[in-house]
């Protein structure tokens, strides 16, 4: 999307538009403790406001989780307030991808150990082993990413953390 006109980013409550400057935007939902709140780029920089009924999968704001199983990390929030120029905007949303992608990767091994009474030895032995190291290149990704968003920060000259 194109330049949104500072006039319409002031519609975006959890937003200080005048502190945004050349940082790159991701028009994440609010969750304001009852009820979703999201934005989108029509065309010209004009924004609209939608109604989000539920998020099944979502990088969203707010002040209380909008589901018990959400977490919050803290490295993707100090990034998006404090560093998410747009060189480090794709850094930022795989990190997040592949913070989906562990949390997936857990959730299966629970399963498997849940049903490893009613899957073959053998065959749930090569399912955990392959997960397992799923997970764990995931993870070096993750570690990958960190340091590509550092060195990338690191050499902006217009850095002001």
């Amino acid at each position: 999307m194109g330049k949104i006109n500072p006039t319409e980013l002031a519609k975006v409550t959890y937003l200080n538009a005048a502190a945004v400057g050349e940082r790159s935007l991701l028009l994440m939902p609010l969750w304001d403790g009852s009820e979703w709140h999201q934005w989108i780029d029509v065309a010209d920089g004009q924004l609209i406001k939608i109604q989000v009924v539920d998020t099944i999968r979502s990088i969203y704001v707010a002040k209380s989780v909008g589901k018990n199983n959400d977490f919050w990390i803290f490295f993707v929030d100090f990034m998006w307030q404090r560093a998410s120029w747009p060189e480090i905007s794709r850094i930022i949303l795989s990190v997040c991808d592949d913070f989906h992608l562990l949390a997936t990767s857990a959730s299966k091994l629970n399963h498997y150990f849940e049903a490893r009474n009613s899957i073959e030895g053998t065959l749930i032995n090569s399912y955990v082993q392959t997960e397992l190291e799923y997970l764990i290149t995931t993870a070096r990704a993750v570690f990958d990413l960190l340091q590509e968003a550092i060195s990338t920060i690191w050499n902006t000259a217009a850095c002001p953390l």
